[in-house]
């Protein structure tokens, strides 16, 4: 029997590798953690935010954002690229602000955060 556990266990060691992997952002997107507290800035300035879109069409309006702000887009820049999405411009602007803030950080001060 020890050698039928044995054999598992890389099978087990896999899976549960890729399960935490999976759960830690990359290339699938920023990690739960970040969506959420996106999410949470999002409402807390728009509350009106799903009237315009689902959470997550509103999380994949933040990470467009943090992709147009890593092509070295300028805040202004991105509110208007996003503008055909239907959401008022200052509502725009507090999304794209809650991406820098939440999703991407490293483009923070390109968004006009401190």
């Amino acid at each position: 029997m020890t050698p039928a556990l044995t054999s598992r266990s890389p099978v087990a060691a896999a899976v549960g590798l890729s399960l935490l992997l999976g759960s830690c952002g990359g290339p699938a997107g920023p990690i739960p953690a970040a969506r959420s507290a996106f999410l949470q800035a999002v409402h807390a300035e728009v509350p009106q935010a799903n009237a315009y879109r689902s959470d997550v069409a509103l999380v994949r309006l933040g990470e467009a954002a943090c992709a147009e702000l890593s092509s070295g887009e300028p805040f202004a820049g991105v509110v208007e690229q996003l503008g055909s999405s239907g959401m008022p411009s200052q509502d725009l602007a507090s999304v794209v602000a809650a991406a820098a803030d939440d999703l991407c950080p490293a483009y923070r001060r390109q968004a006009g955060q401190q």
